[in-house]
């Protein structure tokens, strides 16, 4: 008998033993998973380890009114990702609740703050909050003198192919969705093209304002140089006056006999500057002529050495990562 009384209490101490730790992991689940701080850390978890696709997986974070074009900076290669993260304590009010979190990107420590809206728990027992509006800023960026761009280790992108983005001939600007709580380092840089890098912290969904003035690159300028210069080369290789789509020739009154001979005295050193709607070769040259003129007057000839000053404005379109055309 008092064995079996025993057996009846080891039974009912072990049964409440399980209740206990049942509700005890449901509260602890509750508070480190499922609590709104909870799914702040969660978010800010992914982000730390660069796992944007975890961090766009979270309730709330990514608006069903985005397509996938819209999330090209919502990739963990775009990110400085952030460190030193600290979430506080939610401040619940009915369904709503308020989250502080601070982090540390590029050295600098920043502050953010979140709402969450609970949902009906989950089998009745597990919290459920989401975000109440997406923990996204806007990142504007404007590039002058191009249409693309590239931040972190993301190639290329072209403003031109992503929606809302607003192109022209020689410049282009386009707001992107970023994420709260990280870093962007947005730059240009081809063979032809740069623009330093402009670092943008996000620690709010307001709208912030990136611009790239872009200009060109030493190799660019020497492309350019060598393949003007070989243009006017086979200018100076035409034996007539007015060579056929050059910057010189030469007109006289009296007849010319035979003939021009054409040289490239000074060839123009070349200096490259953005236009309305191209890039543009500017320089200086002087092409020599020789030749012989015959006076329409008395019908006496004459030889012809003559400097004929030029200046040159070459528009230049980007054809390709390190090629151009004009």
């Amino acid at each position: 008998m008092r064995s079996r009384i025993k057996f009846v209490v080891v039974v009912t101490v072990v049964a409440v033993a399980v209740v206990v730790v049942g509700v005890l992991s449901v509260i602890l689940v509750n508070r480190s998973l499922f609590s709104p701080e909870g799914v702040v850390r969660s978010y800010f978890a992914a982000l730390e380890i660069g796992d944007a696709s975890s961090a766009r997986a979270i309730p709330g974070v990514v608006s069903p009114d985005l397509d996938s074009d819209q999330l090209v900076l919502l990739q963990t290669a775009t990110y400085i990702p952030p460190s030193q993260v600290a979430v506080s304590v939610a401040r619940v009010v009915g369904d709503e609740a308020t989250v502080d979190a601070s982090f540390v990107v590029g050295g600098t420590k920043e502050r953010a703050t979140f709402t969450l809206v609970a949902e009906p728990p989950l089998l009745g027992i597990f919290e459920q909050w989401h975000f109440a509006a997406p923990p996204l800023g806007r990142l504007q960026v404007t590039v002058a003198h191009d249409t693309g761009f590239q931040v972190g280790e993301l190639g290329e992108v072209d403003i031109r192919s992503y929606p809302g983005g607003s192109a022209e001939a020689f410049s282009a600007s386009a707001t992107f969705p970023v994420f709260v709580g990280v870093g962007y380092d947005v730059y240009r840089k081809s063979a032809l093209l740069t623009a330093a890098h402009q670092k943008v912290t996000i620690a709010d969904t307001g709208l912030h304002e990136v611009a790239l003035d872009v200009s060109t690159t030493p190799r660019f300028v020497a492309q350019v140089q060598t393949a003007v210069d070989e243009a006017l080369t086979k200018c100076a290789a035409q034996t007539v006056l007015m060579p056929t789509g050059c910057p010189f020739g030469y007109a006289t009154e009296n007849r010319w006999v035979g003939d021009a001979s054409w040289t490239i005295a000074t060839s123009p050193r070349l200096t490259i500057v953005p236009g309305e709607e191209s890039w543009l070769a500017t320089g200086n040259g002087i092409a020599h002529i020789s030749g012989t003129v015959q006076s329409l007057f008395d019908g006496s000839s004459s030889p012809v050495e003559a400097d004929q000053e030029f200046i040159l404005s070459v528009p230049l379109w980007i054809t390709g990562p390190a090629t151009f055309a004009f």
